[in-house]
């Protein structure tokens, strides 16, 4: 049977998130943001706001930090230097293992992590110069960063606080989706399952919960439709994934092929 633009949408009402995130409707300069709120920090039982000036009184980090988008762009690792997101979450009562973690940027793009993930740094790595899979690259750590090689970020690209996954050498890059510009709320919110989407076609796929998230953004491939009870449910449309299978292109124009469609797979 052949399969043409399919439009199921996968049922997910999991909080989404971009491919990456799109220019920021508002940005503030680091001028402005030495005496501006430049982040909400969200807790269990209290909620705390910060200027760039209390942010950069905290215990400061530095770290190697590149990505891999889902197209395999590399991007090398720089040096970035800002607060660990576990000495952030320490301000109002550290992480609790029941909770996880929301990052939430200005333009509506969100991820979130597990606590094993903040704590222990559990994220796949890539070699930089081949884009493959490594291990043994040292510790991982998530670091709210509000410089990168050594000058603040520039305010129409980044933002002033940027999310990056940080190591102790340029051995390492990690996937696009965890990086996370315009950084401008921390919470922590009932900790859900993780999940995987096993996909078969021409090739195959494991896809992870943030991958997923990731590509649910209406700036990206947001599909909704709306039940006869006035639900609203967001996902992906089928075709998009099967695209991702039927051949070796994932992601770039024409991954899904209706030649290959026209054959009834």
């Amino acid at each position: 049977m052949k399969l043409r633009f399919v439009c199921l949408i996968l049922t997910l009402t999991l909080l989404m998130s971009a491919c990456q995130s799109a220019p920021a409707p508002t940005t503030v300069s680091p001028a402005e943001g030495e005496s501006e709120i430049i982040l909400e920090l969200a807790g269990a039982a209290e909620t705390k706001t910060f200027t760039l000036d209390e942010l950069k009184a905290l215990p400061a980090t530095e770290g190697y930090a590149g990505t891999k988008s889902s197209t395999g762009k590399i991007t090398l690792p720089e040096l970035y230097k800002g607060v660990l997101l576990t000495d952030l979450l320490a301000q109002v009562g550290g992480i609790d293992p029941a909770m996880a973690i929301q990052i939430e940027a200005k333009d509506g793009y969100a991820m979130t992590f597990s606590p094993e993930q903040i704590t222990n740094g559990n994220f796949i790595a890539y070699d930089p110069g081949t884009g493959d899979e490594i291990s043994d690259v040292g510790k991982l750590q998530v670091l709210i960063a509000y410089e990168r090689n050594g000058e603040p970020f520039d305010a129409e690209q980044d933002g002033t606080l940027r999310l990056m996954i940080i190591g102790e050498d340029t051995n390492q890059v990690t996937d696009g989706h965890w990086s996370i510009k315009w950084v401008r709320r921390v919470s922590l919110k009932p900790l859900s399952a993780d999940w995987v989407l096993h996909m078969e076609g021409a090739i195959t796929e494991d896809m992870d919960r943030a991958t997923f998230e990731s590509g649910t953004n209406e700036r990206c491939h947001e599909a909704t439709w709306k039940d006869d009870h006035a639900q609203t449910w967001t996902g992906i449309a089928l075709w998009l994934l099967a695209g991702r299978v039927d051949d070796e292109n994932k992601h770039e124009t024409g991954a899904y092929s209706d030649a290959l469609a026209d054959q009834g797979y």
